[in-house]
């Protein structure tokens, strides 16, 4: 008669003849905490919805910045950013030329305004080492900075 709460445990036979307890293993904890961590990555390139606030979208870029820093240096190619009046896209460099990564591409709000200062007037680029192109990007109120070290700063 068991006389705790969660009474006797199971035991399991192994095919080797050997009894185990039931429960998780290491590799089993592991999986899940890898599906967790993507799908916690998928919420955050996604951004949450109806956040249409130039704060919201500052936040949202930033994050999708990040993402491409690090293909840049897990990648060892060059990956840009695209700017436009109607959104944003990435592009990386490949030997066959410039490709869009798996980074969705993403359309501006309406009415909001954006300006963006690129040193040099040329693109967006982290380099293989994460190394940035500097850049302030205005979105309304909303102000991001990235400087030549590849850190990226949301005001």
């Amino acid at each position: 008669m068991p006389i705790s709460a969660t009474g006797n445990q199971r035991i399991i036979e192994r095919p080797s003849g050997k009894l185990r307890p039931d429960g998780f293993t290491l590799v089993e904890l592991m999986v899940v905490i890898a599906i967790l961590g993507l799908a916690a990555a998928a919420v955050v390139l996604n951004g949450f919805g109806g956040g249409t606030s130039p704060r919201a979208e500052a936040e949202q870029l930033a994050a999708r910045l990040s993402v491409a820093r690090a293909l840049a240096i897990t990648g060892n190619a060059d990956t840009a950013l695209l700017l436009s009046a109607s959104g944003y896209s990435f592009e990386q460099r490949t030997p066959d030329g410039w490709v869009a990564p798996r980074i969705p591409p993403h359309r501006w709000p309406k009415d909001l305004a954006v300006t963006a200062n690129v040193e040099g007037g040329g693109r967006l680029r982290f380099d293989s080492t994460g190394l940035a192109t500097p850049a302030t990007i205005t979105l309304g109120a909303a102000r991001i900075t990235v400087n030549q070290a590849g850190e990226i700063n949301v005001e």
